[in-house]
């Protein structure tokens, strides 16, 4: 079987994680897989897999949003003949289709849902489009239940179509990282808050800043890059947190990154099945994560829920945790029972089971 994963490019994010960690698995069982990116940004992502042996192939348009991708994307699966093609966000699961069409290469097309909320599922005439491009695809994944929930609702069409199918992780990256010692990054031995996802609006990084605003003996390390970085930079300045906030930037190293710190906060106001969260769980530290849908039927008793935009609960919970030794070992020991259900294993074979099934 011969299998492309295609996905818009390779910055570090949860879909991005998931497809780097499944294609090195699969290659590693002797599959023959490879990746097409709409868009090369020479990523740290894009060079570990080009360093682990994966042909990662690359379109020739700068903009991931240009008509002109069906035509090389096209090209390229003419020329190559896949038996699976397997599509990752939007406008990927858009141009894969047409660009399919355009080869004349009968290849099973797979693509994966990876949040419950999209904004343009705002606009009518997306739901248009995303009618179209969905009924052109041989199986739909949704990496939570709440997340083919979700679709189905957005698109009646495809109740009972949609597969299933977690975010998974590598555990023994997590379980046994070796820790920093905390004067990496601060002046001193307060208790690290992680926090590990995208500058975006989605993650409302705001509110747990303002939530560390609220406690004195605590530390917050944020992990990932976007657009918001001026924003929270200027939010920090102005609280006075210099001192006890850092902005790590995109980090290569995110297993001894949680093992460094004392607990892992999510304060998203949507989510599909972070992978922050899961990697989280599997380097057993506790998690308090926002009541949203793709979080609460997946974490259980995993986690502290705390709601969503609510910056006096969020330091409640951490509050919590750090005073609460009986607490934190048991959302530990929850954590690291639950993260089984995510090992990388067993996720790949689910995804195999589908391309077979098709």
């Amino acid at each position: 079987m011969k299998i492309l994963q295609v996905i818009n490019q390779l910055e570090p994010g949860g879909a991005e994680i998931l497809v780097r960690d499944l294609v090195i698995e699969m290659q590693a069982r002797g599959a023959d897989v490879s990746i097409y990116l709409l868009k090369s940004t020479g990523s740290g992502l894009e060079v570990e897999l080009k360093s682990a042996g994966v042909k990662v192939y690359c379109g020739a348009q700068s903009s991931v949003r240009s008509i002109k991708q069906v035509f090389f994307l096209a090209k390229h699966i003419r020329e190559n003949k896949y038996d699976v093609i397997h599509a990752h966000l939007f406008p990927s699961q858009l141009w894969l289709p047409l660009a399919s069409r355009m080869s004349g290469v009968r290849s099973l097309l797979i693509c994966t849902e990876h949040n419950t909320y999209y904004r343009r599922r705002e606009k009518f005439y997306y739901r248009i489009l995303d009618s179209y491009l969905f009924k052109k695809y041989d199986a739909v994944i949704g990496v939570s239940d709440n997340t083919k929930l979700a679709l189905e609702k957005y698109l009646p069409f495809l109740k009972g179509l949609v597969v299933s199918v977690p975010n998974g992780v590598q555990l023994s990256k997590f379980q046994y990282a070796e820790f920093y010692s905390k004067e990496v990054f601060f002046d001193n031995q307060l208790p690290i808050v992680i926090a590990v996802g995208r500058l975006h609006p989605q993650k409302n990084y705001s509110i747990l800043i303002e939530a560390i605003s609220k406690i004195e003996n605590v530390n917050l390390i944020v992990v990932g890059e976007g657009e918001e970085r001026a924003k929270l930079e200027g939010q920090i300045k102005a609280k006075g947190l210099q001192s006890r906030v850092r902005l790590l930037g995109n980090r290569s190293d995110i297993p001894r990154l949680l093992k460094t710190a004392d607990m892992f906060v999510m304060s998203s106001l949507w989510e599909g099945l972070s992978i922050a969260m899961l990697e989280a769980m599997a380097a057993e530290i506790p998690l308090i994560v926002t009541t949203i849908p793709g979080v609460v039927d997946w974490v259980g008793d995993a986690g502290l829920f705390v709601q969503p935009n609510n910056a006096d609960e969020i330091a409640k919970g951490i509050e919590e945790i750090l005073n609460n030794s009986s607490l934190k070992r048991q959302l530990v020991e929850a954590g690291k029972l639950k993260s089984n259900e995510y090992s990388l294993t067993k996720v790949l074979e689910r995804h195999l089971e589908v391309y077979s099934n098709c």
